[in-house]
């Protein structure tokens, strides 16, 4: 749809990014109060696991009975 270009093109003429290339630009985390780096990494970790494995345990019903856990 031409109009659906023209539209991108204008707000892409209104943005106002810059990077830097060549420059890392790392995330800034948010530790706990005595928390390393290394242990808020081990943190998210396990906590997205823990996440993971919720949602796994949630669909496991529809898994098995569809018997996709067979399919190769």
């Amino acid at each position: 749809v031409p109009e659906a270009l023209t539209n991108t093109m204008a707000i892409a003429d209104r943005c106002q990014l810059k990077i830097e290339l060549g420059a890392y630009h790392f995330p800034v985390f948010s530790l706990e109060s005595d928390e390393t780096i290394e242990e808020c990494f081990a943190r998210t970790a396990r906590d997205g696991l823990d996440k993971r494995l919720e949602q796994l345990g949630r669909h496991r019903g529809a898994l098995d009975s569809s018997q996709l856990q067979t399919y190769e």
